[in-house]
């Protein structure tokens, strides 16, 4: 940017908006004076006692300098002293024998006034300098207690400018380095809400590296250093725009005071912190303001590791979490399947949700779909082990109890403590009949012909690797032609603040229109339920039954 200051007041960024300093000298400087000429005009003349009317008056300068500053103490302890002379002495008394004694209170109060003022002014200079230091380092604590626990990249720089606006910066955006150089921009926070929304449209105009070689937050991401802009002019506004769009918005937001800082992470420079005061607010950045400002974007950087480093692992989960997953189905006849998983968002670790398809026999199939309790590795291993030993044991064609209970009994003989809850089922598709067995997981719901739902009444059962001696007890329902069993896992139905019961009512009003495509009606019904990145993992699991036996040779 052209014609800028780079002599900024020293005004405290914090300090909320306040008089201009020439009022505050006139208003303390006039208090002050008032004072000491109601104390003058208001001492009885027969009063020969000089040290009331003396504190009084230094009073009067401690009033001034609170509210003026020290240049208003300067001013009032000149009146003082001149009240204090016409008081005690009289023109036609200057040269009495008490001029002695007389002089000494007038130097005293001198004295005294000229050391409360110098002492005042440092004390409200330390506690200036205080109060800085600790609305700095509250904005620290206040970025740290924010990222932390958010692993979404743009969520977390999103919250650390919604920690610098208003308390540090009146306006902030974040310009990140593309692989190729370019800039891909945030508009993260601004001090007025609807400034804010209109605001956001900067996102369409980043810096361009290859045009915009003055632009600020081009030269602090290939230097690394930070650059303090005090002043700016239309004329830079101008020059350092896209579009007439651009130009408006910039126009509108008057930012009188930037600060620009690179965001590194590992030594290395990721992107561009703007943060600017604007106008209306009255406030400017020091060069007392640059550490902040610096560690602001040292912790961006962080965020910024912490969430990549989160994301690949994450995506290293999802990755080994599907290939778990079955790929293809067995064909029987008369039975076509749908399933759909889907890992929790960005903000979250990757759960243990997963569901099995067990070939049996010819008219056979079992079903399974369950929940490892934990996040991340933990649950992914619980999930796998349980998986395969329940294919192993399905595999066999034992019934649904049984398969649960040696399944819980192999946990404890391998020392597995993450527990799990599971619904298995079979169904033979002849006699069309679904018979089931639940470990502590979320009901079945049928569908008929007609779009009607119910919940399957099954006991629920106790949790796998909860209690080493657990059995489990099945339930046969009947599966008419053209019926779907629908099986799921909470994340599809679990709301905070919410019943399971309310989920579990939104789901079944869901169902009522399927997609003859199983496969498209689990992705709708996923996507209506909890959109593309849900809050939990979420794993589906449909089967529908047409009632055609299988052909006999």
């Amino acid at each position: 940017m052209d014609r800028l200051s780079l002599h900024p007041p020293e005004r405290s960024p914090w300090d909320p908006r306040q008089p201009h300093p020439r009022r505050r000298f006139a208003f303390g400087t006039l208090v002050g004076l008032g004072a000491v000429a109601a104390i003058a005009l208001g001492i009885p003349e027969t009063t020969s006692q000089p040290s009331i009317p003396a504190g009084l008056m230094l009073l009067a300068v401690v009033l001034a300098v609170i509210v003026g500053g020290a240049a208003s103490g300067w001013i009032v302890l000149a009146g003082s002293l001149g009240a204090f002379l016409y008081v005690f002495e009289a023109p036609h008394e200057m040269f009495s024998r008490h001029r002695f004694v007389d002089w000494a209170a007038i130097g005293t109060i001198a004295a005294v006034g000229a050391v409360l003022i110098v002492a005042m002014t440092a004390l409200r200079r330390n506690a200036r300098v205080a109060r800085l230091e600790r609305a700095r380092l509250g904005v620290l604590l206040d970025v740290s207690s924010r990222f932390d626990a958010n692993l979404d990249p743009d969520a977390a720089l999103r919250e650390i400018a919604a920690s610098a606006v208003p308390s540090f910066a009146d306006h902030c955006v974040i310009d990140l380095l593309n692989d190729d150089g370019s800039f891909r921009r945030i508009v993260a926070a601004d001090l007025d809400p609807s400034t804010g929304r209109f605001a956001a449209n900067l996102e369409r105009y980043p810096p361009r590296a290859d045009q915009d070689q003055q632009h600020p937050a081009v030269q602090v991401a290939r230097t690394g250093e930070p650059v303090l802009v005090t002043a700016v002019e239309d004329s830079a506004r101008i020059a350092n725009t896209q579009a007439g769009e651009h130009l408006e918005i910039v126009r509108m937001l008057n930012r009188q005071s930037l600060l620009f800082v690179p965001i590194r992470a590992n030594r290395r420079v990721l992107g561009t912190l703007t943060l600017a005061h604007r106008q209306v607010s009255g406030r400017r950045f020091t060069k007392h303001d640059i550490p902040v400002g610096v560690e602001l974007g040292i912790r961006a950087g962080s965020a910024l590791q912490n969430a990549f480093t989160h994301g690949r692992l994450r995506d290293a989960f999802v990755e080994v979490q599907r290939q778990l997953l079955p790929r293809r189905f067995p064909l029987i006849e008369g039975v076509q399947l749908g399933t759909r998983y889907v890992p929790a968002g960005a903000a979250s670790e990757v759960g243990g949700d997963w569901y099995a398809i067990a070939p049996i026999s010819d008219d056979r199939i079992g079903l399974a779909i369950g929940d490892a309790v934990g996040k991340g590795a933990t649950a992914t291993a619980a999930m796998a082990r349980a998986r395969f030993a329940l294919l192993a044991f399905g595999h066999r064609g034992a019934e649904p109890a049984e398969v649960l209970a040696e399944l819980n009994s192999l946990l404890f003989k391998i020392r597995a403590t993450d527990m799990l809850t599971v619904v298995y089922g079979i169904l033979d598709v002849p006699r069309g009949r679904w018979t089931e067995a639940r470990a502590g997981h979320l009901p079945t719901l049928l569908r008929d012909p007609d779009g009607e739902t119910q919940v399957l009444d099954s006991k629920p059962g106790v949790p796998l690797a909860v209690l080493p001696d657990a059995q489990y007890d099945q339930e046969d329902h009947d599966v008419p032609p053209g019926s779907e069993i629908i099986l799921y896992t909470d994340g599809l139905v679990e709301r905070r603040g919410e019943t399971l019961d309310v989920g579990i009512d939104r789901l079944r009003a869901r169902v009522r229109e399927l997609d003859p495509d199983l496969d498209r009606a689990c992705a709708a019904i996923t996507e209506d339920l909890v959109g593309d990145v849900p809050a939990d993992d979420v794993a589906l699991l449909i089967a529908h039954l047409s009632g055609r036996r299988p052909a006999l040779d």
